[in-house]
């Protein structure tokens, strides 16, 4: 019998369940409030892995999707959108569903949080 996952490919660090999460790509924009004088990308805290569909299981489908993430400077998922999955129409909703989920460390730039845009790939794969 085969096992399922879905996981993810993101930017910074952490994660849990299965993940496999790695550097990814991160822009910085809007300055917010002052915290000090770093600089470094936002970094997942919480990260909720996505609901396998039941009928791509059932096909025995694997694919992923990247989706474009906009973190405010407090660290929640405040946009999310598809740049591009495979196969196209299967996996999208419950890929942003649980990237909306997630919670970050926010994005600090020359010592104050910004706002984020990150890159994120999450795989569904059966195992």
């Amino acid at each position: 019998m085969k096992s399922l996952s879905a996981g993810v490919v993101s930017e910074g660090t952490g994660g849990s369940g299965g993940m496999n999460i790695t550097q990814g790509e991160t822009s910085t924009a809007m300055l917010a409030q002052e915290t000090g004088g770093e600089s470094r990308p936002a970094r997942a805290l919480q990260v909720v892995n996505p609901t396998y569909p039941q009928s791509a299981q059932a096909r025995g489908i694997e694919g992923f999707v990247i989706l474009e993430i906009l973190i405010s400077e407090r660290g929640q998922v405040t946009e999310a959108k598809v740049l591009s999955s495979n196969p196209q129409g299967l996996f999208e909703q419950v890929a942003i569903e649980a990237i909306r989920k997630w919670s970050f460390e926010p994005g600090i730039e020359n010592g104050k949080t910004v706002i984020s845009r990150i890159k994120q790939k999450v795989n569904f794969e059966l195992n």
